[in-house]
């Protein structure tokens, strides 16, 4: 058997959305950024009908992740 990883709970924060990312004309993510200023990308997580009407640029997302990398992002 394989043993059980143990990962952090996740966390969540809100971001301002500033652009989207297209790929071959379809909505792909977003660059948003933190409360901090940090920028952030965000590509995983959309199903069908976010990337058919994604978040206006402004507007504020929610996001959550399992880990931060070392500048805490």
């Amino acid at each position: 058997p394989v043993p059980a990883l143990n990962l952090p709970a996740p966390a969540e924060t809100e971001a301002v959305v500033l652009e989207y990312h297209t790929s071959r004309g379809r909505f792909d993510g977003l660059r948003c950024r933190l409360g901090d200023g940090q920028p952030v990308g965000v590509a995983a997580g959309f199903g069908d009908q976010e990337r058919d009407c994604p978040p206006p640029v402004g507007g504020i997302v929610a996001l959550r992740f399992q880990q931060v990398s070392a500048t805490g992002v």
